[in-house]
C-alpha cells in the first residue's frame, strides 16, 4: 500500500513544481542550478506527450 502513497507524493510534487515554474518564470527563461552544467529552462510544448509528436502528419 505504500506504493500508492509514493505515487501520490510524486504526482503532487510534479504538479506543484510545474505550477511554481509557470507562475515564476517567463517562457524560454533559464535558471542556472549548477553553473552551466545544469540549468532549469521553462519550455511549453503543447503538441507533444512524453516527447512524441502526436499531431497529424503534415502539420
Amino acid at each position: 500500500m505504500w506504493g500508492f502513497g509514493l505515487a501520490a507524493l510524486i504526482l503532487l510534487t510534479d504538479q506543484a513544481s510545474k505550477a511554481l515554474i509557470a507562475t515564476s518564470m517567463a517562457p524560454n527563461q533559464s535558471i542556472p542550478l549548477i553553473g552551466d552544467l545544469l540549468r532549469l529552462t521553462y519550455i511549453r510544448n503543447p503538441a507533444s506527450a512524453f516527447g512524441l509528436h502526436l499531431a497529424s502528419p503534415g502539420t
